[in-house]
């Protein structure tokens, strides 16, 4: 104990001199009075060169003005001692330190000395900034992904989209709209299940989405409805997320594909057909033209008249068939025989009264509404066979007292034939069949009339759409007007 001193006051030097912390007690100007070893240490300076220092000679310039602000409080009594962070410039290096400021009072209770308690954070303040460096590299990472699956989402030509457990969707990309036609607005706004062809609803329904919480649901193929009617064949891959309730998918159009299945049935069907033309042409229809003749001569015998109409019977049962095999090899035709420069409205206006009469004798009518159209490339039997075929299918669509009507129209670049009838409409799940051979709703026919047509269209290049309605189903075929129909190669 120093002489003079009391035991209390010798151990609060003690543990000024001993504390573990930074310790230095000011005037109320700043100037340092008494430091301990640690204030000496993280400052960089001795005691006795601190006694001749004050706060402001070792701290940094930026730092001054802020500090001094808070002692302007301290002294106004607006505050009663303060924390912050603020760097000292050390001889060799620059520091950061956590400064508390307490305020030691005399016996009148009026500010007489501030006592500051410091601590090196120096490091603290290095890993945070090393911290505060790779959280935003981690976040510039994370922006440029973010970026990069935005761009991704955004220009994918494969529909991409987030659905949420109540049935609508949270987010798409353009190519919804672009595949189906719909805006973004009406998109979300309409339960997504309300888009998928009701028979493919079945199966998204039944789904079980918790045994694809692990593993994705892939090769899902839907029908989705346009917004012009028509359905695109959409295959999905799907995840889920059962915290979020969110499910994620990818959607690519495989409508062309499915197109090109159908297609190589019918060339399937077709050659088939072909094989079968083939053998009817040769050996069924020349055996038959002979019994026919025989037929005939025996038909005219006066010792067979009373047996005359079963000949004549027979007779018409042999055309009949003969019409049958003229069908199946003006099916399998591939190309057209005698394509010539043709007015469509003048061959309709030519062959309209065989037409109308065929209509009649039905109790039905045929009318025309023909605009006038450019010249064409056409087989003028051919067309008269798709006219005659497509106006046939529309009378045997309606009951007695009902019109087909027959229009020409030009629109851009192409001529346009529609047959409209005023039947009660085909169901759907028979427009896709429409064109497939031997496919007939009705109880007499061969089923070879609509695709026959089809194969002709196809033929000269044109394009054959069906709208339907309960109130009559129209065929319209699009012809390109510049097109040149192919010779048939001999």
């Amino acid at each position: 104990m120093r002489p003079g001193m009391s035991k209390d006051q010798d151990n609060y030097r003690l543990i000024f001199e001993h504390a573990a912390i930074g310790l230095c007690l000011n005037d109320l100007e700043g100037k340092c009075l008494k430091a301990n070893k640690a204030f000496c240490s993280i400052v960089g300076y001795s005691e006795q060169e601190l006694l001749h220092m004050r706060f402001q000679d070792f701290s940094h310039p930026d730092d001054v003005e802020t500090e001094g602000e808070y002692l302007r409080r301290l002294h106004s009594g607006e505050l009663d001692g303060y924390t912050l962070e603020k760097r000292y410039i050390n001889r060799s290096r620059l520091i950061w330190v956590q400064l508390t400021i307490v305020p030691i009072k005399d016996q009148y209770g009026r500010l007489a000395y501030t006592l500051a308690q410091v601590q090196d954070i120096t490091e603290e303040k290095r890993i945070e900034a090393e911290l505060h460096s790779q959280t935003e590299l981690l976040r510039e990472e994370r922006d440029s992904a973010e970026n990069q699956i935005r761009q991704f989402f955004t220009l994918s030509v494969d529909l991409m989209c987030v659905v949420g457990m109540d049935g609508y969707y949270k987010q798409i990309n353009s190519a919804f709209s672009h595949v189906l036609g719909y805006s973004e607005e009406e998109l979300m706004t309409t339960p997504y299940l309300s888009l998928i062809h009701e028979d493919d609803q079945i199966k998204v329904k039944a789904l079980n989405w918790e045994q694809f919480k692990s593993q994705p649901l892939r090769d899902m193929e839907v029908r989705h409805r346009c917004k012009d009617g028509s359905y695109r064949w959409i295959s999905w891959i799907s995840v889920v997320n059962l915290q979020t309730g969110l499910i994620y998918g990818v959607g690519r159009d495989v409508t062309a594909q499915k197109q090109l299945e159908q297609e190589l049935v019918s060339i399937d069907r077709l050659n088939i057909i072909a094989r079968m033309a083939a053998g009817l042409g040769h050996e069924i229809r020349n055996p038959m033209t002979t019994v026919r003749g025989f037929l005939q001569i025996m038909s005219k015998k006066d010792e067979n008249e009373e047996h005359r109409r079963y000949f004549e019977l027979m007779i018409s049962e042999l055309d009949r068939a003969n019409a049958i095999i003229t069908e199946f090899l003006s099916f399998t035709r591939r190309k057209s025989k005698d394509p010539q420069p043709g007015n469509l409205r003048r061959l309709i206006e030519d062959f309209f009264p065989l037409l109308q009469a065929d209509a009649l004798r039905e109790d039905k009518w045929i009318q025309m509404e023909l605009a006038d159209v450019p010249d064409l490339t056409l087989d003028e039997k051919e067309i008269r066979q798709l006219l005659f075929n497509l106006v046939r299918n529309g009378l045997d669509a309606m009951a007695s007292g009902k019109c087909v009507t027959i229009r020409t129209a030009v629109d851009d670049d192409v001529v346009v034939l529609q047959i409209e009838d005023q039947g009660s409409g085909i169901p759907d799940k028979d427009m896709k069949n429409l064109g497939v051979p031997f496919f007939t709703t009705k109880d007499t026919g061969t089923g070879l009339g609509l695709p026959i047509a089809y194969n002709i269209a196809n033929r000269h290049k044109a394009k054959i759409s069906v709208e339907s309605s309960s109130k009559g189903t129209c065929f319209s075929v699009r012809f390109p007007t510049e097109y040149s129909v192919p010779t048939q190669r001999e």
